[in-house]
């Protein structure tokens, strides 16, 4: 999603198929041990199996920077390229915030 969007967690809760008392965050030592991930260096690609859903905004900005999946280091890509090789889909998951002036 777009750094300036809200999250809507029902909406994410819909596009992943559960109800949204199952949706949570995972915690930093989860994102360790079961992605291989650093906390605040998520790489959107599925990893283990993990579903990858983008939030349809993200799509329309041509080339994005995303996470690598450590802290030091960022991935500058085109979002229809990401969506492809992460195996992802796209669907409205967010609250768009109107542009600051």
């Amino acid at each position: 999603m777009r750094a300036a969007d809200r999250a809507i967690y029902k909406k994410i809760a819909n596009a992943l198929g559960v109800r949204r008392t199952d949706l949570r965050a995972a915690a930093p030592e989860e994102l360790v041990q079961s992605l291989h991930m650093m906390p605040g260096g998520l790489i959107p690609l599925s990893i283990n199996g993990a579903s990858v859903v983008f939030d349809q905004r993200v799509i329309e900005l041509g080339t994005i920077d995303c996470g690598s999946g450590r802290t030091d280091a960022t991935l500058e890509i085109e979002a229809d390229d990401l969506v492809r090789i992460a195996g992802g889909r796209s669907a409205d998951l967010t609250n768009p915030q109107a542009p600051e002036e």
